[in-house]
């Protein structure tokens, strides 16, 4: 009987296989459109629905709209209007309106020196109304004031933007470039001195020429007061409006005297008009 055989193992050892390189199709991404930009180039800037007391509202009323783009604006190139929600009632706006500038919309025209144009329909001082603006039919901005009758303690204010963009009454932005100008404001004498007494206010002329003083007023803003001023104020020197002008220990320094205090415990403005 033959010895049984074993064959040797048969060890493959398989090649080395190389994948050949993969090159990825290019990718071309979809092109991206931007959101257009959209320039505001007509906004309401302010508003004066209840002039201070003494100015009729027919008289005193007034819009102010600015374009705050860096473009100048061709009001004729659309069709603009300024509008109250109430009625309907529309004014069609024309002109140029330069970048960075105002447009003053007066209910009289003729009663201040900076109206551009003027409408004949007012603002409801009661309940308050919306102003809009619109352009070729599309109302793109609109603002809807709050009430400025005596109670309210907004007369004389304008419904105004803040720095945040919110509305709200506020001083109204000085319109005309005036001859006077308040130099300082006494409002609580030192003791024993009655504020009563010793309260003033001092002006200044600082022009190079002479000022009628017959055509301003100087007014607190809260609860509209105001005082008539009276003759002529010359180069350089000031104009002294007392509380008392009768006060023995002003002697010779009051020109003229108001009737309304000023606040100690809380902020006051006064005005030139």
């Amino acid at each position: 009987t033959p010895a049984p055989i074993t064959p040797a193992p048969i060890v493959i050892t398989p090649a080395p296989v190389t994948p050949a390189p993969i090159t990825p199709a290019p990718i071309t991404p979809a092109p991206v459109t931007p959101a257009p930009v959209v320039v505001v180039q007509l906004a309401i800037y302010e508003a004066l629905p209840n002039p201070r007391n003494g100015v009729a509202d027919t008289a005193g009323e007034y819009i102010v709209l600015t374009n705050p783009s860096m473009l100048d604006l061709d009001l004729d190139a659309g069709d603009y209007q300024l509008c109250r929600e109430r009625g309907p009632r529309c004014k069609q706006l024309t002109g140029d309106l330069e970048a960075g500038n105002f447009l003053v919309i007066c209910r009289d025209n003729s009663f201040y020196d900076f109206c551009d144009i003027d409408i004949n329909w007012g603002l409801d001082d009661v309940t308050g109304d919306t102003l809009e603006l619109w352009e070729d039919g599309v109302r793109f901005e609109f603002t809807t004031l709050d009430p400025s009758s005596g109670p309210s303690g907004n007369v004389g204010l304008c419904w105004k933007r803040d720095g945040s963009g919110v509305f709200g009454f506020d001083s109204c932005d000085p319109r005309e470039i005036g001859d006077i100008a308040i130099l300082e404001v006494y409002p609580n004498p030192r003791n024993p001195v009655a504020d009563s007494n010793g309260e003033y206010i001092a002006l200044t002329n600082p022009t190079m020429a002479p000022v009628d003083l017959g055509d301003y007023e100087l007014c607190r803003q809260r609860g509209g007061k105001c005082e008539d001023l009276s003759g002529t104020l010359t180069p350089g020197t000031s104009f002294i409006a007392c509380r008392n002008a009768a006060f023995a220990g002003y002697s010779g320094f009051c020109d003229i005297g108001f009737p309304w205090g000023l606040h100690d415990s809380a902020p006051d403005t006064l005005e030139l008009y």
